[in-house]
């Protein structure tokens, strides 16, 4: 059904998606699980937000949630932009995809919920705790890259939290 009503949908007007993940972010915030995700359906143009892209990446940056991409548009498309679909996903660790029919949405869509069952948490104490409130860029890597089945994606950084939190 989602497929089918995600096909017909003729997008026209303007598009606020910096302020519409922003918002996203700010309800999934609200919600009770430990795992979230906005998935964005899109061709990455914003034409009318208040958030700018910088904002926004920032904002994506401190939230948890694992923020995903479709990529779907025309190659003719002026307002197409995969390179911002991509940032917003990398900030969060996520992903970006970009089908090029309903099959290979479908198939993405499929690959996004067995995401979701099939990710660890990796936590750690840093050594040097003066930056409280500051942004930390982190790198993970497998010990093994070889290693069958696994595929490693991790955040590029992330906030420390105030003391107060």
């Amino acid at each position: 059904v989602l497929r089918t009503a995600l096909m017909a949908m003729k997008p026209e007007g303007q598009t606020a998606l910096y302020d519409g993940l922003i918002l996203a972010l700010e309800e999934l915030s609200r919600g009770k699980w430990e795992r979230q995700a906005a998935v964005i359906y899109s061709d990455g143009g914003d034409t009318s937000s208040k958030a700018t892209i910088e904002e926004t990446l920032e904002r994506v940056r401190r939230s948890n949630a694992l923020v995903y991409t479709i990529g779907l548009a025309s190659l003719n498309n002026p307002y197409r932009s995969p390179k911002v679909l991509k940032k917003l996903a990398q900030a969060s660790g996520g992903e970006s995809y970009f089908p090029e029919g309903t099959q290979e949405l479908q198939e993405v869509c499929a690959a996004i919920a067995k995401e979701m069952r099939s990710q660890y948490t990796l936590t750690y104490a840093p050594t040097n705790p003066r930056q409280k409130g500051l942004y930390r860029e982190i790198t993970v890597q497998l010990v093994d890259p070889a290693a069958k089945g696994w595929r490693l994606r991790a955040r590029e950084g992330y906030y420390e939290p105030e003391a107060s939190q």
